[in-house]
């Protein structure tokens, strides 16, 4: 049996993971004074509002008015409510004020260019998490793009799915990465965030904007470089009966992540210093590449390469207006970054998305996986000794999972659900008794049983189905597992 691997996950560059939530109109306010941005509870508010007050927030929310919410949220907040204050983009103040100076703006136009999403979170703690699907999803593309140089299979005609199923000689319950399991990643210390923009650039020095950088606004909430994680990723065994014909071995998994992504990691560090963009280093983890330490891109604005085969890529490539788009098989000529204006004029303080480094570290029963705050905790430095001889992929592996954690989540079964399966976040949902609960599962369809994927991903129809569910906050729930017995 292959153990199961402690996992830090350590944050090199701004990671945004969405989660569905934005910062709502009603919940949140821009402190001029502390250039931070103040979450709130919206019940907490309403409550330090004299009736008059009361009254006419009311009255304004059962309106269709974005403009007159924000104004009214700046007029009457006062610095009793107590809120999560995230740090803010330099070029966000000036942005939020130009918007409260406004005597009137279209509420598409609101929507459009000021709606601030969030990154995951813990409804519960308010805090960042690494979902295990963004790993898991990642970990698979790079074993994809192994499978694909080992077996040579370059510029395959069938479509990207099928092409999957003939790299892995399996699909839904014969797919080997039904074997893989990696936990939510939790964060070990305090994790900062931010707010910031997405703009998008050329790669190659150019004065021409992109397609890209017409659209609407992109602003969210990054997990900030420096961040901390930790989790488990377990490779099971088939069984024989299993039908999975090339199992998924751990140190072949690990070998195939770092050089997926340390290729385009040097790629992307050429590109940064041709344009000026500030760079993203990992020169604290180097000397332990393909050791103990494994690059990785997850999140948001990732870039098509990391997602993508290598070999078999057919990347949207957006042209000017009125003409149709191109497809190209080697890459895409953008990189989105994140930055502290809307539209920056110079190059040297955006910064690439999504990288990370996977750290594989020895197990501590005694403090538990998931502990939140370690400030005992510090980043190693590369004047500390590291014994490189005794640091191979097997040294952070733990003998079985841990036999204590910390307030472990009471999960229970739920019977004869209805299910909805949506394809344009990929997430897995149902409603029962007025209680909410969903799960992103990405692309790796496995956690649905096979018998249930025809009728729920290719026919788009509810299935009725026994879930197991876990709490996470109010009325809002996870989805654990099917229930099959």
């Amino acid at each position: 049996m292959q153990k199961p691997l402690a996992i830090r996950l350590h944050v090199l560059s701004p990671i945004h993971i969405g989660c569905d939530d934005i910062f709502e109109p009603t919940s949140f306010v821009i402190d001029e004074n502390r250039k931070k941005l103040v979450e709130f509870d919206p019940a907490d508010f309403i409550k330090h509002l004299i009736a008059e007050q009361r009254n006419e927030f009311m009255r304004i929310c059962s309106g269709d008015s974005l403009l007159a919410i924000y104004k009214f949220v700046k007029l009457v907040f006062n610095q009793e409510i107590s809120g999560r204050k995230v740090d803010i983009a330099s070029g966000l103040l000036e942005h939020y004020k130009s918007v409260l100076k406004k005597s009137s703006y279209d509420t598409r136009a609101i929507i459009n260019q000021f709606t601030i999403n969030k990154t995951a979170y813990n409804p519960q703690t308010n805090e960042p998490y690494i979902p295990g699907t963004s790993v898991k999803g990642a970990a698979r593309t790079a074993y994809l793009s192994h499978l694909a140089v080992s077996k040579e299979k370059k510029d395959a005609k069938e479509k990207a799915k099928d092409l999957e199923i003939a790299l892995l000689q399996g699909k839904c319950d014969t797919d080997p990465f039904r074997m893989v399991k990696v936990s939510d990643f939790q964060p070990v210390e305090q994790v900062r965030t931010k707010i910031v923009y997405g703009v998008n650039k050329k790669k190659r020095v150019s004065d021409r904007a992109t397609k890209a950088s017409s659209g609407p606004l992109q602003i969210f909430e990054v997990i900030e470089s420096g961040g901390i994680f930790e989790g488990i990723i377990n490779i099971g065994i088939p069984e024989k009966m299993a039908g999975i014909k090339t199992p998924v071995e751990q140190t072949t998994l690990l070998k195939a992540v770092h050089q997926h992504y340390n290729k385009l990691y040097a790629q992307e560090v050429a590109i940064t210093k041709e344009c000026g963009f500030r760079p993203v280093t990992a020169d604290l983890f180097s000397k332990r590449f393909g050791d103990s330490c494994f690059l990785i891109r997850i999140g948001r604005h990732s870039g098509a390469e990391a997602v993508t085969i290598e070999g078999n890529r057919n990347i949207k490539i957006m042209q000017g207006h009125g003409e149709p788009p191109k497809y190209s098989r080697y890459g895409s000529t953008t990189i989105w970054l994140a930055s502290e204006t809307e539209r920056p004029t110079v190059n040297n303080g955006l910064t690439p998305f999504g990288w990370a480094v996977l750290e594989i570290v020895p197990f501590d029963a005694w403090k538990g996986l998931f502990a939140t705050v370690r400030k005992e905790f510090k980043s190693p430095s590369p004047s500390e000794t590291i014994n490189e001889s005794s640091s191979s992929v097997h040294d952070g592996t733990v003998d079985s999972l841990p036999s204590i954690i910390k307030n472990p989540p009471v999960q229970i079964t739920w019977r004869n659900v209805t299910l909805v399966w949506r394809p344009n976040d990929q997430t897995l949902s149902t409603v029962f008794e007025g209680k909410k609960a969903e799960r992103k599962i990405g692309t790796d369809m496995s956690f649905v049983p096979g018998h249930y994927h025809k009728k729920l991903f290719k026919g788009k129809k509810h299935i009725q189905a026994d879930i197991v569910v876990e709490l996470i906050g109010g009325n809002a729930f996870r989805i654990v597992a099917f229930n099959e017995q």
